[in-house]
């Protein structure tokens, strides 16, 4: 009984020894192509500083100027082609009258750093009431909503 008990062991050792040489004979390879496309964006920081003229004294013999700064970020390296639908002439109304401005923008032009924190850009908008616009301008309260937009 011991010497079958031994030749079943060495049969198992035997059996186990030709099926790992066997998955070793069976080995294949392949090469998985792994990818990724990372957009180039930018986008406008969720809070804007608005473009506020305050109050205008139209006995005042100077044109109105104001700043306001908007941050964005854009992707790691990519380069804002600028911001659109800003720069030239634009009105503002109270009611049926309006009063008109123009906005230029500076600084809206460099390449992204990335969406993370303190990556932000700015771009500087700088808003002009000249002397000639407002000194007719009938009293009131003006506004207008201006859309910026990115081409990355």
């Amino acid at each position: 009984m011991k010497h079958l008990s031994i030749f079943l062991k060495a049969v198992t050792v035997a059996s186990l020894a030709c099926a790992a040489s066997l998955a070793a004979a069976q080995t294949s390879t392949t090469t998985l192509a792994v990818t990724a496309n990372v957009s180039g964006v930018c986008k406008f920081s969720a809070t804007t500083q608005p473009l506020a003229f305050g109050i205008i004294d139209p006995s005042l013999t100077v044109d109105k100027t104001m700043t306001a700064d908007v941050k964005y970020k854009c992707t790691n390296k990519t380069n804002s082609l600028g911001i659109a639908g800003i720069t030239g002439s634009h009105n503002m109304s109270s009611g049926s009258e309006s009063l008109a401005y123009t906005l230029s923008i500076a600084g809206d032009a460099g390449a992204g750093l990335g969406f993370g924190t303190g990556k932000d850009l700015t771009a500087t908008v700088t808003g002009t009431i000249t002397t000639a616009q407002y000194q007719n301008a009938v009293a009131g309260s003006y506004s207008e909503n201006v859309t910026l937009s990115f081409t990355p």
